[in-house]
Parts: C-alpha cells; structure tokens; sequence
C-alpha cells in the first residue's frame, strides 16, 4: 500500500499544502500573514492592550500625586500676608466692579463692589473715583481703642479740613445679603439715614451685631456695598496708626500729626477685574 502524502491546510487561504510547504507557501503567497500571529488556523490581529493599560494607569498615578503635591503646597492666604477674606455676603453674591486704592506708603488694596445688590451705592462711589475725588484726602478716622472697630476715610484733607463734596447725597441701601464683616466696605453717613456721600469705611471685625439693621447703633443700619478683595494687609496697616483726640472731640481716632501723610489716598482706579 503507497504511503498517504501528509498535508496540512493554510490558515490563510484554506487550500491543501504540503506539509514540508506550508511555512515557504505562506511566505510566498501570504507576506503579511507572517507578522501576525496564528490562532486555531486563522490570523488574529496582534494586540497590546495589556502593556497600554498598565502605560496609562502609570500616567494617571503620576499626575494625580503631581496635582496633588501642587495643592498641598499651596500657600495660604496668611502665610502671603494677607488674611483669609471672610465670606461676607451670601452664596451667589458676587462683585461686579473692582478698584485699586493706593494708600502713601502703607500699600494698595482691591475693592469688589457689588452692583447688583447696591446699584445707587456703587454708582455713587463710581463718579466720585471717575472725578478723582479721593485723590488726596486721608484715612482720618481709624478706631482701634478700647476695640478694634473701622477704618474710615474719603472726606478730609491731611490739614483735617473737609472736602468740598461734588455730589448730593444718596439713600440708605440696604440689601439683607451683604453684611458689615470684617472687610467689608460700608458708606459713613450722619444720624440721617439718607445722608451718606463721598465717605466710606471698612471694618477691621464682624460688625454686624453693631452696624447692621437692627444692630446698636441705630436706624437702620449702615450700607455695604464692597469688600476688601486685595490687601488685607494693608487695611491691617492703617490700623496700627497712632492716633489721638481729635479737637473738639472725644473718640481717640484721628491719626497724630506724624502719621497723617502715610495715610493720604494717593490714586484710585478702576479695573477690569480683581487682578487689574
């Protein structure tokens, strides 16, 4: 009985080789057959799904540990300089304009003027940077003692003479979502509740319980219309000023002969945003 030839079926093609040809008939007829791996008779696409995932959960574990190492060596706000502004308003209140303050040599501050629940308030404060009123007045009212209390400024000249005022003055605006907090800036006014004008204050504690409506001092409270975005620091500066009686007077806040020229407002601005 002859001896049955072996064959063996390509992969590829399917057709009957030779056994001994089947590795030449693939090379020949099938070139690219080769550089993909065989499974069960049939080409298979080769794959490195394995490798890529273990690439990309590599990748994602460094920069998770590299964005976390970032934050976690962030400065904070007092190891800047400057203390952490307190919230002062409620959720969703938020600045609409923004004013640099440059103050002599105790530095610059950034105040968020909130538009939109004091619109009268900040229009007013506006014309007045717009006319370049501040330009030259003072800090003159800094109250410290018995208790750290307000900065005051924006009416009187360094030989404590009033300014002459440019506009009338402006109703008591009130808006229950802005609060007298620390930093905050609030319009001085006269007993009469409709009497504030060019003069302002920013307070160096949370006021609330004495400046707002219903608080201590009286009908009915004092208008917030911004905060203290930038250069807290130099709020806390104009504090330390030493201060005296003033004549006639009976509260020690007006500042010493001394001090009086580093508390001049020297340029106030308006910026496009809290970064200038």
């Amino acid at each position: 009985m002859a001896k049955r030839r072996q064959t063996l079926k390509c992969p590829v093609c399917k057709i009957e080789v030779k056994a001994g040809r089947l590795d030449a008939h693939i090379h020949k007829v099938h070139p690219d057959a080769g550089k993909q791996p065989v499974s069960k008779g049939r080409p298979v696409k080769a794959t490195r799904t394995p490798e890529i995932l273990l690439v990309v959960a590599v990748v994602a574990v460094l920069v998770v540990a590299a964005v976390g190492f970032y934050y976690l060596n962030l400065p904070k706000p007092e190891e800047n300089g400057e203390p952490p502004v307190i919230p002062s308003t409620d959720k969703g209140v938020y600045p609409t304009a923004y004013v640099r303050m440059e103050v002599a040599s105790r530095g610059s501050m950034v105040f968020g003027l909130y538009g939109n629940e004091t619109p009268k308030t900040v229009e007013n404060f506006m014309k007045l940077v717009s006319q370049n009123f501040f330009t030259g007045t003072i800090f003159h009212r800094i109250v410290t003692t018995p208790d750290r209390f307000v900065i005051q400024g924006g009416g009187f000249l360094p030989d404590m003479n009033m300014k002459p005022v440019p506009l009338d003055p402006i109703k008591l605006e009130i808006n229950n979502k802005l609060h007298n907090t620390q930093y905050t800036v609030a319009m001085a006014r006269t007993s009469d509740p409709d009497s504030a004008t060019t003069q302002f204050f920013i307070n160096l504690v949370d006021n609330r319980g004495v400046l707002d409506p219903g608080g201590t001092s009286g009908p009915d409270g004092y208008a917030v219309f911004g905060v203290v975005l930038k250069g807290q620091d130099v709020v806390e500066n104009i504090a330390t000023a030493q201060t005296e009686v003033g004549a006639g007077g009976s509260e020690k806040s007006q500042p010493t002969q001394d001090e009086i020229a580093s508390l001049i407002i020297t340029n106030v601005m308006i910026i496009p945003t809290a970064e200038g």
